[in-house]
Order: C-alpha cells, then sequence, then structure tokens
C-alpha cells in the first residue's frame, strides 16, 4: 500500500468520498501481523470496514463514500479474498434495485 498519499489523505482529510479497497486473506496464510492493513488503518485513524458476504461488501461500498464524505476522511474496505472471488447474483440493471 501507498503509504505516503494515504496518511496524508488521513491527516489532511478529504472535501469528497475516498475510500482504499485492500482485500486481505485471513487464516493460515494470513500476513504477518505487521502487515496486516487493519493496524496500518488504527494508525491512520480511520475506519474500516470488514464485510463478510459479496453483498454486504456492495452495501459497505455506498457506507464507504458516505462516511467518507460526511467525515472528510479516507475509509478502508476490506474484503477476504474469498469474497472478491465469490460468485453472486444481483437483479438486471433495468430492474430499479441497486
Amino acid at each position: 500500500m501507498a503509504s505516503d498519499p494515504f496518511m496524508r489523505s488521513a491527516y489532511l482529510g478529504s472535501r469528497e468520498g475516498s475510500f482504499s479497497s485492500r482485500p486481505t486473506t485471513r487464516g493460515p496464510t494470513a500476513p504477518r501481523p505487521s502487515r496486516d492493513s487493519r493496524f496500518f488503518a488504527m494508525f491512520a485513524k480511520i475506519p474500516v470496514l470488514d464485510p463478510s458476504s459479496p453483498r454486504e461488501a456492495k452495501e459497505m461500498v455506498r457506507l464507504a463514500f458516505e462516511l467518507s464524505e460526511e467525515y472528510e476522511i479516507p475509509v478502508m474496505l476490506r474484503p477476504t479474498t474469498r469474497i472478491c472471488h465469490a460468485p453472486a447474483s444481483r437483479p438486471a440493471s433495468g430492474s430499479g434495485a441497486g
């Protein structure tokens, strides 16, 4: 992760919605704790959203932008690799949902 621009945006703020998506792996193949993006977000003092399903990830993108615009800070979205590659059904584009 590019820490300099990210940290700068965390302490200077953002007038527009800004979020960073940082997919991660959990379990026995997870990276060392020093490379865990949650610690990086705690250091930057920004919120982290951890979706548990593809549908929740989609909803959290909207929430991330809302939080970012309201509090003028970046927000980190942290889905797992499994969620990033999971199939999910969604309504057709003309159905009015979404």
